[in-house]
């Protein structure tokens, strides 16, 4: 089974005054950059803006991450960055953010040089964001290790997925038949708690729309349906054709409802069916 890598928006953040007074350190950090792209693509589909380091830039970034579908943001401090340039961009675009505290080199020796100075001082910038998003109550992850790492990488490859899990959650819609299942609370949550809380949006499908399927539902497309189970399955002797029938009529009719509605999970609660409103038996088999 093929499955899609989570879609991640990079950006490398600088500063604009070294942009103007230290243009080959610009060199050097997008150098940089791009070889953080080659350690994400190995766990992600990267959208790659290498160097952000005025709030322009940073508009322009989000704006295309927003724009290709990007399930989360990794921010990496290449060198420092004003937090206060970055933060409105934040609130406009309220993405799943990483701030990944990493740098080019993994540990500071005798021989460490201005130029090691330069090119390594990132973690500035991220106690200054950190502390801004944090006053101001934006949620953040953050996760601190070498990049080449593969304690650090594979957290952050947890974190590639779990933006991905937050997005795809925040676009389903779960379709519900029969209401909810009287005095049970264990995991009962109002529906906007959970559309608030999660993201997805949910669908009540009444016995009405369930029937009118049903009917809708062609008799060669029901046989069809019925003997590829045959196939497919170990079926017992004693189940009894009309009863297959029955319920492959409503397989089918759930399927017609779940495209129709767009639905990408559904919800059924046994104990409200009812066959005098012309469904006649629990779906079961469709489920």
């Amino acid at each position: 089974m093929k499955v899609n890598k989570p879609k991640i928006g990079f950006m490398g953040l600088s500063l604009d005054l070294y942009k103007k007074n230290l243009p080959d350190l610009m060199d050097s950090l997008k150098v940089f950059s791009e070889e953080l792209k080659v350690v994400l693509e190995g766990m992600a589909e990267v959208v790659h803006y290498p160097l952000a380091c005025s709030e322009e830039d940073m508009e322009r970034a989000f704006s295309r991450f927003n724009r290709e579908g990007a399930d989360g943001v990794i921010l990496v401090f290449l060198s420092y960055s004003t937090s206060l340039s970055l933060l409105p961009v934040l609130k406009r675009y309220p993405l799943p953010i990483l701030i990944w505290n990493t740098q080019r080199i993994e540990e500071v020796t005798s021989d460490f040089s201005r130029n090691d100075l330069s090119n390594n001082h990132g973690m500035h910038g991220v106690q200054d964001l950190c502390s801004v998003l944090d006053r101001e109550g934006i949620s953040f992850s953050l996760i601190t290790g070498y990049f080449l790492d593969k304690r650090a990488q594979k957290e952050v490859s947890v974190w590639c997925k779990s933006a991905q899990a937050v997005s795809a959650l925040s676009k389903i819609n779960i379709g519900r038949i029969g209401g909810v299942f009287k005095d049970m609370g264990d995991f009962s949550v109002e529906s906007e708690v959970l559309t608030k809380g999660l993201g997805p949006q949910l669908k009540d499908i009444s016995f009405t729309s369930l029937a009118k399927a049903t009917k809708e539902v062609k008799e060669e497309d029901i046989e069809d349906s019925m003997r590829e189970d045959k196939e497919r399955f170990s079926i017992d002797k004693a189940l009894e054709e009309e009863t297959h029938f029955r319920s492959a009529r409503l397989e089918l009719a759930l399927r017609r409802i779940a495209r129709k509605e767009k639905l990408n999970a559904l919800a059924i609660n046994f104990s409200a069916f009812d066959p005098s409103v012309g469904v006649e038996t629990v779906p079961f088999l469709g489920i």
